[in-house]
């Protein structure tokens, strides 16, 4: 029997949520009546206490990890208010400081608490792990430079869930794309050392998801929005999707042939079956 996955991308963004609309103008008005929100959230230790609760138990359970490079204001906030846990990826702090700062000074700041600061902390300024330190934010430091940051709080997170024995429905990295690309290839790379996990890397505009083989993927998404279809580890053979205004039938990916850019979503649920990934 295939094995099958849901991806809610719906409930990732406010755009994605919006009509569209062929006018730039209209999209723009859209996001600023939709980008406002409070840092008000579903806390980990009150959710996981309240485990017992069969409604908790079924609701979804996201992880925000903030990565050190620009904070994308058309999600971020959003996935803030639905992330029942928050760790900022060493620099990352920084990043999260630096935005309500620039955005409404030291009393935003004081409202978005991340319950975590995880990395070798090379990147993390004193003021800023003072500042967290002093709002009962947990500071680990971890030296090895074998892993990343974001696959120290990775490690972080599998330690969590362990404890608790649940598994986070999804991993939103904010700062994933984009930045020094370097990086967005070693953000790249953790996508495939958890290949089981719904881990989704976002930028302002931009989400990355991994879509396994030997699977099929349902994908909850509104109409006209672009997407692509990227063989990133590999030729993926017997490619077949339905919702899209370009769909593959039986099709192969590979770079140097056929790659899908650039397509759109024809309908509100696209699926795609993807046979063999040949690596």
């Amino acid at each position: 029997m295939m094995n099958s996955r849901t991806w809610n991308c719906n409930n990732w963004s406010p755009m994605l949520k919006a009509s569209r609309s062929s006018s730039a103008a209209n999209e723009v008005d859209v996001a600023k009546e939709n980008y406002t929100y409070t840092p008000t959230r579903p806390h980990f230790n009150i959710v996981m206490s309240a485990a017992n609760n069969q409604q908790q138990l079924e609701e979804e359970k996201n992880c925000l990890i903030i990565c050190n490079s620009n904070i994308a204001q058309d999600t971020f906030e959003y996935l803030w208010s639905k992330s029942i846990l928050v760790i900022c990826a060493d620099g990352g702090a920084n990043q999260l400081n630096r935005y309500f700062q620039d955005k409404g000074g030291d009393e935003l700041v004081n409202k978005w608490i991340p319950d975590f600061i995880k990395g070798d902390l090379d990147s993390l300024d004193n003021h800023v792990k003072d500042y967290y330190t002093s709002k009962g934010s947990i500071v680990m430091s971890d030296k090895s430079q074998d892993t990343t940051d974001l696959q120290k709080t990775m490690e972080l997170v599998n330690s969590i869930e362990s404890q608790y024995s649940f598994k986070f429905s999804n991993i939103f990295i904010s700062g994933g794309l984009g930045g020094n690309i370097s990086h967005e290839f070693a953000n790249l790379n953790v996508l495939f050392e958890h290949t089981d996990r719904n881990l989704v890397l976002f930028s302002s505009g931009n989400f990355a998801y991994l879509l396994n083989s030997g699977c099929k993927h349902t994908i909850n998404i509104k109409k006209d929005v672009h997407c692509s279809l990227i063989p990133l580890a590999g030729p993926a053979q017997s490619v077949t999707t339905t919702g899209l205004k370009w769909n593959l039938s039986d099709n192969s990916l590979k770079f140097g042939e056929l790659i899908s850019t650039s397509n759109i979503t024809s309908q509100e649920i696209v699926t795609l079956l993807i046979v063999l990934i040949t690596l």
